[in-house]
């Protein structure tokens, strides 16, 4: 006779930023089994997260009973996304728990209308919020921008390579990358928190610094720049002050 196995009571858990706090969405876990959190913006689809997406495997395992939100705007931004990801749970046999609504997608075991009603409107509405974060964020670049606010890099400054590298987000980028588990570029960015266009960057800086490398190791061997081997060990002039053309410096 076959076990069969307890499913789990889970939380899922998710802010944009890394700078943003999680307390406030695990204040009471009691009675919680696992807890899933997602460093993530709410536009990205909720099986395209990374924790998001092991959640959908462990659904789809039959390992979860219940997905407890403090939010329904945590598990997304996008109307169509949320609802989605609302059917493939139920479809799955797992109860959602919204904790600000105090609702539960079923009721005495079966579905519970006022939770599908409720939840298609606050989706709509979070989505509506996203649009409206966007508006304001972009009113106020251009009301500093017309009080003489200049964003971004000075004119005519340079980053440094050293710089770049030294930047947290890249090394965050660069141990990713060394792990060589095939994660691809969107992938890596989500993780580190960084743009696709930084992890492309630091893949760039790394290969020209590769391609310098391997061209003094090759001088050396024919007595071209042995001043630069000491002691067994490449060493590269003035490495700190290479640097980007500032068209290609921003982040």
């Amino acid at each position: 006779m076959e076990l069969e196995v307890k499913r789990l009571v889970v939380k899922y858990v998710r802010v944009s930023t890394s700078h943003q706090k999680v307390e406030r969405q695990i204040i009471d876990n009691v009675g919680i089994d696992r807890v899933y959190e997602d460093i993530v913006s709410g536009s990205t689809p909720f099986a395209s997260r990374p924790m998001g997406g092991k959640l959908y495997a462990d659904i789809l395992a039959k390992r979860i009973s219940t997905v407890v939100v403090h939010s329904l705007d945590r598990l997304g931004r996008d109307t169509i996304d949320i609802l989605k990801t609302i059917q493939f749970m139920e479809e799955n046999g797992v109860l959602i728990s919204i904790l600000s609504l105090g609702l539960n997608s079923r009721q005495n075991g079966k579905p519970n209308p006022i939770f599908k009603m409720v939840s298609t409107i606050v989706a709509s509405l979070a989505e509506a919020e996203k649009s409206n974060i966007r508006e304001r964020t972009q009113e106020g670049i251009n009301a500093a921008r017309q009080r003489g606010v200049v964003f971004g890099r000075s004119f005519g400054s340079k980053e440094t390579r050293k710089d770049f590298l030294d930047k947290q987000s890249s090394k965050d980028v660069i141990k990713l990358l060394n792990k060589g588990n095939d994660l691809t570029i969107r992938e890596i960015a989500r993780i580190a928190n960084v743009s696709p266009q930084t992890v492309q960057k630091v893949k760039k800086v790394l290969v020209s610094n590769q391609i310098v490398l391997d061209d003094v190791i090759e001088a050396s061997k024919k007595d071209i720049v042995k001043e630069m081997v000491v002691d067994n060990e490449l060493v590269i002039p003035e490495y700190s002050n290479w640097s980007f053309d500032e068209t290609n410096s921003n982040t």
